[in-house]
C-alpha cells in the first residue's frame, strides 16, 4: 500500500532488490496520506492474515520523530505481518540517495546531488530542480514544473521515476540515507522470518 503512482515504483523496486515480487492484484494506491492513514487499521487486521508493505512519506507532519508518527499512526502498536515503513521526508529521497545512478541516468552534475538527502526538507522539489539542470533535453523539459502551472513537477515526472526505478540500486542508496537502510533491513528480515517468500 502506498501513496501515490510513483511510490509503487519505488516500493516494487525496494522489494526487488530482496527478490520479493508483489502480486500487482494487491498493490493498492491511496491518493495521498489521508486515505493511507485512513486505511491503516484495516491492513493491520488484514496482516494477521498476509503480510503487507506499506510506503508512507513523513514530510510535514507534527511529530518529534519516526518513532511517534509510527506511534501515532498505529496506536495499538506493530503487528508482525505489517511492515510500515517512514520514508525521510519523501520517498525521493530513497531516489536522491543513489547518486551515481542518478547523475547517469538523469544527465545531472554528481556534485549537485546532496549527499544526505535525508536531511532535505523537501527531496522532490531537489529532484526537480536537479532535473532543470539535465543535460538530457526530455528530462529537462518534462521532470521540472513549467513557468506558470503552479505544480511542483511537470507532467513526464511520473513516466522519469518509474523508468529510473530500473536502474536504482537500493542497497547502495540505503549507504546514503538511513530510513531507507532501516527500511530495507525491515523488508529483509520479513522474507527470513517466513513472513514474505523470496522468488
Amino acid at each position: 500500500m502506498v501513496e501515490g503512482d510513483t511510490d509503487v515504483a519505488i516500493a516494487t523496486r525496494l522489494l526487488a532488490e530482496i527478490k520479493v515480487v508483489p502480486d500487482p492484484r494487491r498493490i493498492v494506491v491511496c491518493d495521498g496520506k489521508t486515505s493511507l492513514d485512513a486505511r491503516l487499521p484495516k491492513y493491520r487486521q488484514a496482516a494477521a492474515r498476509s503480510a503487507w508493505f506499506v510506503l508512507r512519506d513523513s514530510d510535514r507532519d507534527q511529530r518529534d520523530c519516526a518513532v511517534a508518527l509510527l506511534e501515532h499512526l498505529l496506536p495499538e502498536g506493530p503487528t508482525a505481518g505489517l511492515c510500515l515503513r517512514l520514508a525521510v521526508r519523501e520517498a525521493e529521497a530513497w531516489l536522491l540517495a543513489d547518486a551515481e545512478a542518478l547523475a547517469s541516468f538523469a544527465g545531472v552534475p554528481l556534485a549537485r546531488i546532496p549527499r544526505q538527502p535525508d536531511d532535505e526538507m523537501d527531496p522532490k522539489r531537489v529532484l526537480a530542480d536537479l532535473c532543470r539542470r539535465s543535460r538530457r533535453r526530455h528530462v529537462r523539459e518534462g521532470v521540472p514544473s513549467r513557468p506558470g502551472s503552479g505544480r511542483l513537477v511537470g507532467p513526464g515526472y511520473s513516466a522519469f521515476v518509474e523508468e529510473y526505478c530500473e536502474a536504482w540500486r537500493p542497497a547502495v542508496a540505503a549507504e546514503s540515507s538511513p530510513s531507507l537502510n532501516r527500511a530495507l533491513r525491515a523488508v529483509t528480515a520479513m522474507v527470513a522470518d517466513g513472513r514474505w517468500a523470496a522468488d
